[in-house]
């Protein structure tokens, strides 16, 4: 498969050379989730996600693992009535079921919302109408801010729990040991749209600024940066995954070439030598 890794002049003695050479690979059937996860059939037994918890919890997770656990909560997606073309939010910090979700997105043909868990219910609200969202994911400590407005989202037909639970909604964890690993894809596209990523309305009102698959192969900037990452590397950037720095700088540049990533969740401000 050709896919982000591919997009580099990997023996370029220079940046002008790399100029020179670069041509754009995109293949019409760029997929993000077979090229973050499926295509290392090789590596499946490697670890993809390293997760720890400011309370000193922590996990890990393969690559063939996180691959099964997508596939299963997109068929939970489907169980709910949800498909190729509806959005859904993500209202999350760095932890598994954020990850997960987003490659579910990707291999359902949904289109994922980003929403920091930095905002409130008004920067919510303003985002799932606008959108038209179906459907958010949000920790349990966070059900109280969505319900307060959901009287004010009509369209949003389910909430989803991470992390804990709350009586009366489908937890994450369910879903996704409810939902069958077997999962046929529909026909894949570069074109097919994958993110709705919001301005931050410093100008009027948030814009919703749609992102189709082949912008992450658009990240070749960047990535040729990581042209120099090594298979004993680990990579962690204290981003939010809400933001385009964390998800598609972070999470969605680095699987593509087989290394782990930390992801560290904390209720603290930002502190240097804990992370």
């Amino acid at each position: 498969m050709v896919g982000l890794k591919e997009q580099t002049v990997k023996d370029a003695k220079s940046f002008k050379q790399a100029q020179e050479r670069h041509r754009w690979i995109i293949p019409s059937d760029y997929n993000v989730t077979v090229d973050c996860l499926d295509r290392h059939v090789e590596l499946r037994d490697r670890v993809a996600l390293y997760y720890e918890e400011e309370n000193g919890h922590s996990a890990r997770y393969t690559f063939g693992e996180l691959s099964t656990l997508s596939r299963r909560f997109a068929n939970a997606l489907r169980g709910l009535g949800i498909g190729r073309g509806d959005i859904v939010a993500v209202h999350l910090p760095q932890r598994p079921e954020t990850a997960i979700a987003h490659m579910a997105f990707y291999r359902l043909g949904v289109i994922g919302l980003p929403i920091s868990k930095l905002f409130g219910p008004d920067a919510i609200r303003y985002r799932l109408n606008d959108s038209g969202a179906r459907a958010i994911v949000v920790e349990a400590d966070n059900v109280e801010k969505v319900e307060s407005i959901r009287k004010d989202t009509p369209n949003l037909a389910h909430i989803i729990v991470a992390g804990g639970k709350v009586p009366g909604m489908p937890m994450f964890e369910d879903l996704v040991s409810q939902g069958s690993a077997d999962f046929t894809m529909e026909k894949k596209s570069s074109e097919d749209p994958i993110l709705l990523m919001y301005t931050s309305g410093t100008t009027g009102n948030p814009k919703g600024v749609l992102h189709l698959a082949r912008y992450v192969l658009g990240h070749n900037g960047i990535d040729y940066s990581y042209n120099f990452l090594r298979e004993s590397d680990l990579y962690y950037g204290p981003a939010d995954w809400a933001w385009a720095g964390g998800l598609l700088d972070g999470l969605l540049g680095i699987w593509p070439y087989g290394v782990p990533v930390l992801a560290y969740r904390s209720d603290s401000r930002f502190a240097p030598d804990v992370t």
